[in-house]
């Protein structure tokens, strides 16, 4: 963990983030045991989480957002949620 990181730690921060960007159109050939790709592990409800303290979500990715099955269904949730 970095010095920047050990001294922020626990701590909250004074001036939040304007917006949050995630990728969610992540595809990978390789199998590697720590990565939620592999596992079909997402980390979405951590998403969730801090995008209704920030209020604003830009979704991206290398591909076309579209080719996630599960897009509508982010899309509605984040909506429901007035972000």
């Amino acid at each position: 963990m970095s010095d920047r990181a050990n001294a922020t730690a626990g701590t909250v921060l004074a001036v939040r983030p304007r917006v949050l960007q995630v990728e969610i159109t992540s595809h990978c050939n390789l199998k590697c045991v720590m990565c939620p790709l592999t596992l079909g592990a997402t980390l979405w409800e951590q998403v969730v989480k801090a995008a209704r303290e920030v209020g604003r979500v830009n979704l991206t990715g290398f591909g076309e957002n579209a080719t996630n099955a599960k897009f509508p269904a982010l899309l509605e949730e984040l909506d429901a949620l007035g972000i």
